[in-house]
């Protein structure tokens, strides 16, 4: 019984591992703005566009999530 949940254990922390290995591709065919809301790209209430040049602007008060 041991034996099989280490076994288990062990494939999931594998199998769960793989996905941290591989970065997703972004799809940029037809992107018209893309905007990552990282402390960086933001500016007071402007919201910089990281693609093209379509700024935004935010309203109302934001909050910083970590």
């Amino acid at each position: 019984m041991m034996k099989n949940l280490l076994s288990y254990s062990l494939l999931l922390v594998s199998v769960g591992s793989m996905g941290l290995a591989f970065e997703p591709e972004m799809v940029t065919k037809d992107l018209v703005g893309f905007w990552s809301f990282d402390q960086t790209t933001i500016r007071g209430k402007t919201v910089n566009d990281i693609w093209s040049k379509n700024h935004g602007l935010s309203r109302g008060t934001e909050k910083c999530q970590r």
